[in-house]
């Protein structure tokens, strides 16, 4: 059987494409997991970035020290990603 040799329309490089793969012909492995991750393994995006932002906001009006804002900033943005 010959090996089907395909460019993906999403990064450009070559991959064989295999019979019965998911997604499309030109869709390499690595674009396809990409667009089907589930969120928790996808960047946190402008959403999650503007409630961190907003989560930053109101510990400070709480009065509440920088090195906290900041560590408990990191923990969720570990969280989310």
């Amino acid at each position: 059987m010959a090996q089907n040799e395909v460019t993906c329309r999403y990064c450009k490089e070559s991959f064989v494409s295999r019979r019965g793969k998911p997604g499309y012909v030109d869709e390499c492995p690595n674009c396809l997991y990409e667009k089907t991750a589930p969120p928790s393994q996808k960047n946190i995006g402008n959403k999650g970035e503007r409630a961190i932002k907003r989560l930053e906001r109101e510990l400070r009006a709480q009065g509440v020290k920088e090195e906290v804002i900041s560590r408990s900033t990191q923990m969720v943005r570990d969280i989310w990603q």
